[in-house]
């Protein structure tokens, strides 16, 4: 048992590289929002320099090309790779359970596999080339990108849960008759809200690539207004389940679900009503992209809230043994 009257610098070390992370789709919602996912044409340079060394008078020069949010954005994805590398050691070297080094691992390998799609997202092949003629992005890269980002942070959120006092010196799990069904609950909204995602981000950038007329995108829109409704309720019932529950932290995860679930719809009925409006200047109001980000950002902290609810369900409940059978005689 942990002496859990000292610091856990391995779980604080999670918490931050969780809120990094966090940041990071914050800037990739804003970048999408923007339409600037191009406006550095190359990688891993940025127009030919160094990602680190990009002149900042250039950065700033002009906020309407795009350039400061895709770069921003890049190099807060280089913070994330740092702090995932640093978590990666510290998990092997600083906690000693396996599971929590090996899923460090996994983490390393999924942020530096979504660093390679988003360098994809621009070039479409492995070249360092800023040529246009040699360039061919993609907006396939681009949704698969957005989506995995949001799986990295889940996968972080699950590596901070683990790795703190609460789950290491909390109550061993209960006989529960329902923890099945509960468990079966948690994890069908954990890939509901997946499907969600992906649906959105498909929406998302398909209605900012010119080559797609908004006709072709409603019906996306209206599958995503209707997975809205199921996950809604799936949330919901996750989230009074929680409330409901003698341990703190389900109760507290509860809470915590059906505010998000509520600020969720909100934000997608505001920014649904932007998103739909024609601007005729081109111009993308910044209204627009300050909802489309918070309804991705809370989007965000609605699946990480969903996977702590399942891992805490597996972590203080189990099903009642089996009773065995007895032998038939003959």
């Amino acid at each position: 048992m942990p002496d859990v009257s000292q610091v856990n610098w391995v779980g604080a070390l999670a918490a931050v590289c969780a809120v990094i992370t966090f940041l990071m789709i914050v800037s990739g919602g804003i970048v999408t929002g923007f339409e600037a996912g191009l406006a550095v044409p190359d990688w891993p340079n940025s127009y030919g320099h160094n990602m680190l060394l990009y002149p900042l008078s250039e950065m700033v020069a002009d906020l309407s090309d795009g350039i400061f949010y895709e770069h921003a954005h890049r190099l807060t994805g280089m913070f994330v790779g740092l702090a995932a590398l640093t978590l990666c050691i510290m998990l092997w070297w600083g906690d000693r359970r396996s599971v929590l080094g090996l899923l460090g691992t996994i983490i390393l390998l999924m942020v530096i596999g979504q660093g390679i799609l988003g360098g994809l997202r621009v070039t479409g092949t492995f070249t360092m080339s800023d040529n246009p003629e040699l360039l061919s992005p993609s907006t396939a890269m681009g949704i698969v990108h957005g989506v995995f980002g949001q799986i990295v942070l889940a996968c972080i959120v699950l590596a901070a849960a683990i790795a703190s006092w609460t789950w290491v010196s909390g109550p061993a799990p209960q006989v529960v008759e329902a923890a099945g069904p509960a468990r079966f609950l948690a994890w069908v909204l954990v890939v509901s809200l997946v499907l969600q995602l992906i649906i959105g981000a498909v929406y998302r950038h398909l209605t900012s690539d010119l080559e797609y007329e908004p006709s072709r995108t409603t019906p996306i829109l209206v599958g995503h207004i209707a997975m809205a409704a199921l996950v809604a309720l799936l949330a919901v019932v996750n989230g009074i389940r929680g409330w409901m529950d003698e341990q703190p932290i389900m109760r507290r995860l509860g809470l915590a679900m059906l505010l998000l679930v509520t600020l969720q719809l909100a934000l997608g009925v505001v920014a649904t009503v932007l998103v739909v409006q024609d601007h005729p200047d081109g111009v993308i109001p910044r209204s627009e992209v300050v909802f489309t980000s918070m309804h991705q950002a809370n989007g965000a902290l609605l699946l990480c809230t969903a996977v702590l609810m399942a891992a805490w369900t597996h972590r203080l409940t189990t099903a009642p043994a089996s009773p065995e059978r007895s032998p038939v005689v003959a």
